[in-house]
């Protein structure tokens, strides 16, 4: 009787070293929610420094203040009269939008080379908040378009100077350094590290997810 006491006692233990032992493997896990990378075209702007002037009368008649701001020789192409622009500053309760009204080209002769540039004229449809002087910038939406890879803005981790994902590979965390581009209202540009087609977890907890950790997706 002993004897078999003492077989069940060891085939009980046996079982129940199994079991916990399955547990601590299989408690090695994380419910994460992915979303499934794409390339998109998206819109491409330059960016330039603007200065608030008061209106001098030669552009038009019933504006108070008008923008100037520099372009390089590079952007005078993609640039036209008439095109709309977003004016921006610190300051302001929201961006504001403006019309290019005027482009000057100008030429500077410098020591050993000359410089080339144009001035835009922009008048702000609407000129509360600006004041004489004034910094603001200037978006304007240039002609081309790229493909370019997009996720979402909470998928991306930031660690001192560098920046990276985790995506589902083969049922893993897999950590993934990127270099990021444009930022829109939820989503962010990835410059590199990233193709396409990858899974990207969304809002990983880095106490939870980690490089190498199984990964159980909430559908």
């Amino acid at each position: 009787m002993k004897k078999i006491l003492l077989f069940i006692f060891i085939i009980l233990t046996l079982v129940s070293s199994v079991a916990y032992a399955e547990y601590l493997v299989n408690k090695n896990f994380c419910v994460v929610n992915t979303v499934t990378v794409k390339k998109e075209d998206i819109k491409r702007y330059a960016y330039l420094k603007g200065k608030v002037e008061n209106y001098s009368g030669n552009v038009r008649e019933h504006e108070n203040f008008i923008i100037k701001a520099e372009i390089p020789i590079s952007l005078i192409g993609e640039i036209k009269e008439g095109q709309s622009v977003i004016i921006e500053n610190k300051n302001f309760y929201k961006d504001m939008e403006g019309i290019i009204v005027k482009t000057d080209f100008k030429k500077e002769n410098l020591y050993k080379y000359t410089q080339a540039y144009s001035i835009l004229y922009i008048i702000p449809t609407d000129s509360s908040g600006l004041l004489s002087n004034m910094e603001v910038d200037i978006k304007i939406e240039r002609k081309d378009k790229i493909s370019s890879v997009i996720i979402p803005l909470t998928s991306v981790v930031y660690e001192n100077d560098f920046s990276y994902v985790y995506i589902n590979k083969c049922g893993k965390a897999e950590k993934r350094y990127v270099n990021t581009g444009e930022k829109y209202i939820t989503d962010i540009e990835i410059l590199s590290g990233l193709s396409g087609n990858e899974k990207v977890i969304i809002n990983p907890d880095t106490d939870m997810v980690y490089e190498g950790v199984k990964l159980i997706i909430n559908e």
